[in-house]
């Protein structure tokens, strides 16, 4: 299933499908109605959870229990790092064991070393505190933005002051909303616009 998903989004390309010729793996994650990302860097090695949500109000837990391995969950998280256990039902839960082994079948170089690294939680600036509608515009920002875990050149743009954020994210979502509705992948997309063409006309005759 990760191979054929993969190949729709590579366009077929099997020249690709190694993904040597990729330093990032981003892949959005839909969990309890809340989006967040899970980015495998293969440059530096590293397994990233980006959340907009603070960790108080995240679904992504820190867990320390001895049992908890013995329970059944979609995800757990100990001690910082993060098991994700694939999934599908309406949404794709991506493992980190399900990326490692396509690695591994494709004789990626850096497999090994992937294999090896936990994935952590990034702790953000910009977190939220009870803000429950806006996770999907904050994970289309970090995946558009996000170049790898040298956080320091991570430049993603949300305000930390809470009032300043929201006119950040109506823009966004106007940007975004914009983007999809004018993509080529939008099998609706001359009808949309074509209805849009022809309100604008009446609008601009008044």
């Amino acid at each position: 299933m990760f191979s054929s998903a993969l190949r729709v989004v590579l366009e077929d390309k099997e020249e690709l499908m190694d993904l040597k010729e990729y330093g990032n793996l981003i892949f959005p994650i839909l969990e309890r109605g809340r989006y967040y990302l899970v980015c495998f860097d293969l440059k530096y090695l590293a397994i990233t959870v980006i959340n907009n949500m603070h960790l108080f109000e995240s679904p992504v837990k820190v867990v320390d229990d001895d049992d908890f391995f013995l329970k059944l969950t979609p995800m757990k998280l100990v001690r910082n790092c993060l098991y994700l256990i694939h999934k599908c039902t309406a949404s794709l839960y991506v493992q980190k064991d399900v990326v490692v082994k396509y690695l591994k079948r494709v004789r990626h170089p850096r497999y090994y070393d992937i294999a090896a690294r936990h994935p952590v939680r990034l702790e953000i600036g910009w977190a939220t505190i009870g803000n429950y509608e806006d996770c999907g515009i904050y994970t289309m920002r970090h995946m558009e933005t996000w170049i790898g875990i040298i956080e320091d050149r991570w430049q993603v743009g949300f305000p930390t002051d809470m009032a300043k954020a929201k006119t950040k994210i109506a823009q966004l979502r106007k940007k975004y909303a914009v983007k999809l509705i004018t993509s080529e992948a939008n099998k609706h997309r001359e009808r949309i616009l074509k209805e849009a063409y022809q309100y604008a006309g009446v609008n601009k005759k008044k």
